[in-house]
């Protein structure tokens, strides 16, 4: 059963995609994708060219053509994890295909929040149900597919936690790390967190 839960998620998220992906080099770098993960591109080759993406002017990229107004033009709203992460990716996938997109590097950080969330759960009932509840939520699978850049500090929420339960506390406590230093979302687990680490007698 779970393989044919990996299968339809397969079938429906990967080729939804790749689909939008592939739109998208038909087309023109800003279209097929939300702004989040074109800044992103943007930030790493900034990053890559030895400019601060932070001080950097965003009027210059693809990015003015998505929408004018955008207030993510005049300043980079990201986190330096999030820019760190795509770095060796863009690298590698520009290296070998001429081109990049920044769901290319999400799609590794979904295939690690269903890792973590088979071994989060004990029971196999628990673990599918897990998964398709995460994977199908309306609130996120249309929004993974555009682009926008929840499932990387979700993925590693997730890994946190999945080693916590494993009581690997140095994994656990890296995992939340990258985690806040992503988007500044996981901050409000932060508090949470550090009180079980409290009354686990880690802290």
């Amino acid at each position: 059963l779970l393989t044919t839960l990996l299968v339809i998620i397969g079938l429906t998220i990967g080729t939804s995609l790749f689909d939008q992906i592939g739109r998208r080099l038909n087309s023109q770098p800003w279209q097929f994708i939300h702004d989040h993960p074109l800044q992103i591109e943007e930030a790493v080759k900034f990053l890559l060219a030895g400019q601060n993406p932070y001080a950097a002017d965003y009027r210059q990229t693809p990015m003015v053509n998505w929408w004018k107004g955008n207030p993510a033009l005049d300043h980079l709203v990201d986190l330096p994890f999030s820019i760190i992460k795509s770095v060796p990716i863009y690298l590698w996938w520009q290296g070998m295909n001429g081109w990049y997109d920044e769901r290319i590097t999400q799609l590794g950080f979904i295939i690690f929040a269903l890792f973590a969330l088979y071994y989060l759960f004990d029971t196999a009932e628990l673990k599918r149900l897990a998964i398709i509840v995460f994977v199908f939520n309306p609130a996120f699978y249309i929004f993974f597919i555009e682009g926008r850049t929840d499932i990387v500090f979700m993925s590693l929420l997730l890994g946190a936690f999945m080693f916590l339960k494993k009581r690997a506390y140095f994994w656990s406590s890296l995992f939340m790390a990258l985690a806040v230093t992503s988007k500044h979302t996981a901050w409000f687990i932060l508090p949470f967190y550090s009180i079980y680490l409290w009354y686990a007698g880690v802290l």
